[in-house]
């Protein structure tokens, strides 16, 4: 039908819908094509450290989170027991601030291994898994191997946002060490 002098085209909402459809497709594929990177190139920080304590010394000490705010740098407070399926509350030093999350129990085996894993609210986006495995290497020593993979659409690009994390993760190693060997060396000069 002819248009009358002065009247303009109808906006077709077919250009408008295609492009909201392309941009939303496009979002799904990167958000899909990022969690998979992420699954397979996790972001995994560590740090290795020996105790001059047995693992059971050491566990003694990791497994009593409610003395955490007393000794640990970067977990100032965890409340809750250790269960496997069960979750724990743990408020952790975040920059210059404070964030509390509650991670699942995956593992909780005495002298040997704490692990657990702590997701954002929306599923997939960010998941770190936690751990905490301890080792008998000669008689009175225990390497600590503190692990988080950290896998989620937003993980390939949060690099900066987990920098630094190493020095976190070797700070709370060595306060667990020095922790462990006051009580260890109070139980001896007590006991």
């Amino acid at each position: 039908m002819p248009l009358a002098p002065g009247e303009e085209q109808p906006m077709s909402v077919r250009p408008i819908v295609t492009v909201a459809g392309s941009v939303a497709l496009a979002a799904v594929l990167v958000a899909g094509a990022s969690y998979l990177w992420s699954r397979h190139r996790p972001h995994v920080i560590e740090a290795v450290s020996e105790i001059h304590a047995t693992p059971a010394e050491v566990w003694q000490v990791l497994a009593a989170n409610d003395r955490y705010p007393e000794w640990n740098p970067s977990i100032i407070r965890s409340d809750g027991r250790f269960e496997v399926g069960g979750h724990v509350t743990n408020t952790v030093r975040f920059g210059d601030g404070t964030m509390t999350f509650t991670p699942e129990i995956l593992a909780v085996e005495p002298g040997r291994e704490l692990r657990w894993v702590g997701r954002t609210y929306l599923p997939l986006v960010a998941d770190g898994e936690h751990g905490f495995v301890l080792e008998e290497v000669r008689p009175g020593v225990t390497r600590l191997v503190q692990r988080e993979e950290f896998t989620g659409v937003i993980v390939p690009f949060a690099s900066g946002l987990l920098a630094g994390m190493d020095q976190e993760f070797a700070d709370l190693n060595d306060a667990l060490a020095r922790r462990v060997e006051a009580v260890r060396g109070s139980a001896v000069a007590g006991g």
